[in-house]
C-alpha cells in the first residue's frame, strides 16, 4: 500500500488539505499530531513541557508506525492520507518510514499567509 504523508511547517494546511484529498479519493484521513494528542490526554505544548521533546518524537513515531499499519490490524491494511507533524520528519526513523511506505508532499505557504494563519491557530 502506497500512502500519501503531507509535510510542511505549521500553518501550511496539512490538515486542511489533508481532509480534502482524503475526501476526494475516497480514503480515510490521518492527523498524527491529533492522534498523539488524543492518545497523551494532553495537547501537543503540554506534552512538550510535561515530558520533554525525545518523549513526544517517540510518542510521534510510534503513532507514525501504527497508522500505517505496522501494527497488522485489519483497519490499519488501507492506503491513507497522514498529515505529519510539522518535525516529522526531522527523525530518521519517520523519514525512512515515510519514504519506504507511501510519497511525501511538501506542502509551504508565503511568510506573510503562515505568520496569518499561526496568528489564529489556537493548537499551538
Amino acid at each position: 500500500m502506497t500512502h500519501i504523508f503531507l509535510y510542511g511547517p505549521s500553518g501550511t494546511g496539512k490538515s486542511t488539505v489533508g481532509q480534502l484529498l482524503a475526501e476526494k479519493l475516497h480514503l480515510p484521513f490521518v492527523d498524527l499530531d491529533r492522534v498523539i494528542e488524543t492518545n497523551a490526554g494532553m495537547p501537543i505544548p503540554q506534552i512538550m513541557e510535561l515530558q520533554g521533546e525525545t518523549a513526544f518524537r517517540d510518542m510521534e513515531t510510534a503513532t507514525l508506525k501504527e497508522s500505517i499499519g505496522h501494527a497488522f490490524s485489519a483497519t490499519n491494511s488501507q492506503t491513507k492520507v497522514i498529515a505529519l507533524g510539522g518535525g516529522a520528519l526531522l527523525r530518521d526513523e519517520n523519514r525512512q518510514i515515510a519514504e519506504k511506505n507511501g510519497k511525501v508532499i511538501l506542502l509551504t505557504a508565503g511568510l506573510d499567509t503562515l505568520i496569518a494563519r499561526l496568528e489564529t491557530n489556537d493548537r499551538y
